[in-house]
């Protein structure tokens, strides 16, 4: 079983086109074709769209949480600014370990606000 494919479309313009099989009125335009899953009961169901600023954000996030160096994702994502990839920082698996590390050698205890 294929989990994707193309929408029924009854009413087939010219061309075997409809408006459901053209993404007519989704963002994105009329250009860009509508996407289906089948769901774990066999129904049919639209693959929901994201903006490509979230899927760039998603994509940034996800590879620095996977330990890729801000470095790389600042090249692989194209910023020209490294303060533009530094929004991700924090989300380095080891990115307060250094802090509490020094608090450690430093022989005293660390306390968190609540």
């Amino acid at each position: 079983m294929t989990p994707w494919c193309s929408p029924p479309s009854p009413r087939a313009g010219p061309g075997g086109s409809s408006p459901t099989a053209t993404g007519a009125g989704r963002p994105g335009g009329p250009l860009s074709k509508a996407a289906y899953y089948f769901d774990t009961d066999g129904e049919q169901r639209l693959v929901p769209h994201y903006p490509p600023h979230s899927m760039h954000h998603t994509c940034a996030s996800w590879l620095v949480q996977n330990g890729v160096s801000l470095y790389e994702v600042q090249h692989l994502l194209g910023h020209e600014s490294f303060q533009t990839t530094q929004r991700y920082a924090h989300l380095q698996p080891d990115a307060h370990k250094a802090v509490l590390g020094a608090w450690e050698r430093l022989d005293v205890p660390l306390t968190v606000a609540a």
